[in-house]
């Protein structure tokens, strides 16, 4: 297995924000999976093209508020199938929840940092399956890392499923290090709020810093050439084999 994927934590990003990424997976005609956090217009549109599938991303980091999360999540999008908890929290407890209790199928919420030969695993509870696709690779952990890049090249001969994890706050400000986004927070409050022209006004362009908005523009050349598929359609494919 050598697939790339894309998937995206919303992690509350204004609409505008949404709607530019979503406008570069389009015309690149590249399929993704996006995490919704909260109740948007823009995720609808999403939900109604068949190009993206709309998962959630609760958010707690106790298993009972955890739970509840997941519930209200599944309030507002009550066809997603595919889960990615906030923080990567999840318990034993969580996991059988998900599948037994809210019909979740799909939990991406493991990392593995650029580890080789990664590939999908299930895990069973009660007569019921979990599918698990650990991810490989995001943003934020790029920026931390001592030997940043932000070159999609570097990253997909690494043999193994490869998915792709992007927050669209961070594709938009094109972000190599936390500094514009917490000043941003700072100054603005929580980004649900933002308007476009004040982003603009106070974070400015980056000044030319290789970042993740120019790794994401290069992943989806990438993946114009080879092919991708949402969760739900690698779901899908390993049923069939």
């Amino acid at each position: 297995m050598d697939d790339i994927l894309i998937t995206l934590d919303v992690d509350w990003a204004p609409d505008f924000m949404i709607r530019d990424v979503a406008a570069l997976l389009r015309s690149s005609n590249v399929r993704s999976t996006w995490f919704a956090t909260h109740e948007s217009e823009a995720m609808r549109d999403l939900e109604s093209d068949s190009l993206f599938e709309v998962g959630i991303h609760p958010a707690s980091f106790t298993t009972d508020g955890m739970r509840e999360s997941i519930k209200e999540m599944k309030r507002l999008y009550p066809n997603a199938i595919s889960l990615r908890t906030h923080g990567l929290f999840h318990s034993s407890i969580l996991k059988k929840a998900e599948r037994v209790d809210y019909d979740i199928e799909i939990d991406s919420s493991i990392y593995l940092r650029e580890m080789p030969n990664i590939s999908p695993f299930y895990t069973y509870y009660e007569s019921k399956s979990l599918l698990n696709l650990p991810f490989f690779w995001t943003e934020d952990g790029e920026m931390y890392s001592p030997r940043s890049t932000f070159n999609a090249e570097d990253k997909i001969s690494c043999p193994g499923l490869k998915i792709f994890t992007y927050h669209p706050v961070h594709i938009w400000l094109n972000s190599a290090t936390m500094d514009r986004y917490t000043k941003l927070k700072q100054e603005l409050g929580p980004p649900l709020g933002w308007k476009k022209e004040d982003v603009v006004r106070i974070a400015g362009d980056g000044g030319g810093v290789r970042g993740a908005g120019d790794h994401f523009k290069e992943m989806l050349q990438i993946c114009a050439k080879r092919g991708t598929m949402t969760l739900k359609d690698m779901a899908e494919r390993m049923r069939e084999a």
